[in-house]
């Protein structure tokens, strides 16, 4: 069996649980527009509680796992109600955020040692044999993973396309003033942002202690930098991009033990992160914080003339202009919106919101 093909299966697994960090670390930074450094202790207390809930009080280790992903799903939620929140409504400094969320950080790495303790645990799980599947070897733990992850991300895309909770979280990472004019509850969608962001950050703590057998307090926190790495590679903010991005440093990371010693592959993440920041700061996303493609967004083409016709958001944010334009605060509001602009690109079907609540030609 090659050594190569199996470091391709291995990036697989890195990449799937990668996936799932990746994509609820950028659903949370595009909402809210700030990075939350105490992500990588959700993912530790995520394991954490799975191991207490079936090793301790003896259930279902995969009952475990749901409880534990909406335990720390809430908990993220209650720390935005309570912590972050009296922050943001007093429009602060994102760098006091920063100070805020690395502080949090702190505060969780020290309360999983009292309460667990700083010696390695490991989940509940009967021993595997590896299985052959083409060229690849998995265990039957690794093949879950994989297949949650796919599963999870695909739930991740019909939530953002298909769902009005979901239109509402992308029409808030595009601009917050205007989803809010548009009668967006910014709050509640927040809420479910952190909520969704948190249980995500809770399954990929869970599979990558299944995948690595054994964990200790720190686990979380260190594999947050390769989470940082496919987040800024796939473009901050956006979720199809962190997949993306993921993917990447999953596979580079591990098929890069074929070539240089194990100890050292997560300096390959480092090197694709600094990369990124040099050559294409913005990342790999396409004109767009939140979609995979802009041009699917506002410009479509009919598929038997050929003939380019309005997009779906095109005819979506032409209503809401309409809207805009009667609003008994319009002028402060849109003091600084060249709206006679947007207007005229909208019937074009080329336009897009910038975050500062600019609109700017795609």
């Amino acid at each position: 069996m090659s050594v190569l093909a199996l470091s391709f299966g291995f990036g697989l697994i890195t990449a799937s649980v990668l996936a799932l960090a990746a994509v609820g670390l950028s659903l949370q930074f595009g909402v809210t527009n700030y990075i939350n450094f105490a992500y990588g202790e959700f993912l530790t207390i995520g394991a954490y509680l799975t191991w207490t809930l079936s090793h301790t009080l003896g259930l279902n280790i995969w009952l475990s796992v749901i409880l534990a992903v909406i335990a720390m799903g809430v908990l993220a939620m209650l720390l935005n109600q309570f912590l972050l929140r009296p922050f943001t409504k007093k429009g602060v400094p994102l760098l006091f955020l920063l100070v805020v969320t690395f502080g949090l950080s702190l505060f969780l790495t020290n309360l999983v040692l009292a309460v667990w303790g700083p010696n390695f645990k490991s989940l509940d799980l009967p021993r595997e044999v590896p299985h052959e599947i083409g060229p690849f070897l998995f265990t039957t733990s690794q093949m879950t993973i994989i297949a949650v992850a796919i599963v999870v991300m695909t739930a991740i895309h019909f939530l953002l396309t298909r769902t009005e909770i979901g239109k509402a979280m992308r029409a808030m990472s595009d601009s917050i003033d205007l989803a809010q004019v548009s009668g967006i509850d910014t709050d509640r969608i927040t809420s479910f942002t952190w909520l969704l962001s948190g249980g995500l950050a809770g399954l990929a703590g869970i599979v990558l202690a299944i995948n690595i057998t054994s964990f200790q307090p720190a686990f979380g926190g260190e594999f947050l930098f390769v989470i940082f790495a496919a987040v800024i590679l796939g473009g901050v903010g956006s979720p199809y991009g962190a997949m993306l991005g993921a993917l990447i440093i999953g596979l580079a990371t591990e098929m890069s033990a074929v070539l240089i010693n194990s100890a050292y592959k997560n300096d390959v993440a480092f090197a694709l992160l600094i990369l990124a920041l040099l050559l294409r700061p913005q990342g790999i996303k396409v004109l767009s914080l939140f979609f995979i493609d802009a041009v699917d967004r506002y410009r479509k083409y009919d598929a038997d003339t050929g003939a380019q016709v309005k997009g779906e958001y095109a005819l979506i944010f032409e209503e809401e202009y309409r809207r805009y334009a009667k609003h008994p605060d319009y002028n402060t509001l849109f003091a600084d919106v060249d709206l006679s602009h947007a207007a005229e690109e909208i019937h074009n079907g080329y336009f897009s919101i910038d975050k500062k609540g600019g609109w700017t030609d795609t």
